[in-house]
């Protein structure tokens, strides 16, 4: 390809420069967000939680496990819904990896996972296994039965304790579970920079939102347009290792063009 891109720069007191790069050939990665939306109670009580969340604040030592008696984990916030009918891949892991963190930190903490499928293919399946046999509680529910919050005290909702009323199909059993924090695992979104690229690139979008390739088989990091790649978030929801491999692919095309006299 014979490119041009104008590229805007911010420098300092909020000021910004333009400047044109000719290039061969452009790789689109413009990423992925987690999801923001409001959905079972986030941002109405304080121990209401992301995954994100949970581990900053372990991190930071803003929450003390050993304080903790009970924690609730909802899955597929955000995703796998009539709007986004993907699966975020990460989520599930990102869940079992953090319970399992709590467990060594307060082997008594009692940890329940509320899922529509459990997505821990490959070598993750060994965490699941893992947390199984730690004692962590896996309760399956659908679209038709979704978990519903209740507060324990109505005049304190912003720092209260938490019910969760939900269901195992499993079982086909009713539970109504208090727990002392509820974390949210909320999915991977397209970046809103997409709406406006992709038009301006003149290449595909998915109806969700995130680009796509030409070819899912013989071409999977290519546009149809000559010269153009894309890799990780921006084409779906995927782990690192899946991401670098993806971009490894990505640069081995582009290299190909780059090296033609």
């Amino acid at each position: 390809g014979n490119f041009i891109s104008t590229i805007e720069q911010k420098i300092e007191n909020g000021k910004s420069k333009k400047f044109d790069i000719k290039h061969g050939v452009l790789i689109v990665a413009t990423g992925g967000e987690e999801y923001q939306g409001t959905d079972y109670g986030y941002g109405k009580n304080n121990n209401i939680i992301s995954q994100l969340e949970l581990e900053h604040k372990l991190v930071e030592k803003e929450i003390n496990p050993t304080k903790l008696k009970k924690v609730v984990m909802i899955q597929c916030v955000g995703s796998r819904t009539e709007e986004r009918p993907y699966c975020s891949r990460v989520c599930c892991g990102e869940a079992i990896k953090n319970a399992l963190k709590l467990k060594g930190m307060n082997p008594d903490i009692e940890i329940i996972i509320l899922y529509k499928d459990i997505m821990t293919y490959g070598f993750l399946e060994k965490y699941y296994t893992k947390a199984r046999e730690l004692g962590i509680v896996f309760l399956r529910y659908d679209d038709d039965n979704k978990p519903e919050l209740f507060f324990a005290d109505n005049e304190n909702k912003k720092n209260g304790k938490i019910k969760v009323k939900t269901i195992d199909l499993n079982l086909n059993k009713k539970f109504l579970i208090d727990c002392d924090i509820l974390v949210l695992s909320r999915g991977i979104i397209p970046s809103p920079s997409n709406e406006k690229l992709f038009q301006t690139l003149r290449v595909s979008l998915t109806e969700q939102g995130f680009y796509e390739e030409a070819h899912p088989k013989l071409r999977p990091v290519d546009f149809a347009s000559e010269g153009f790649f894309l890799c990780g978030l921006a084409h779906t929801p995927r782990y690192i290792g899946e991401v670098v491999s993806q971009a490894q692919a990505a640069a081995s095309r582009a290299a190909v063009i780059l090296s033609q006299k």
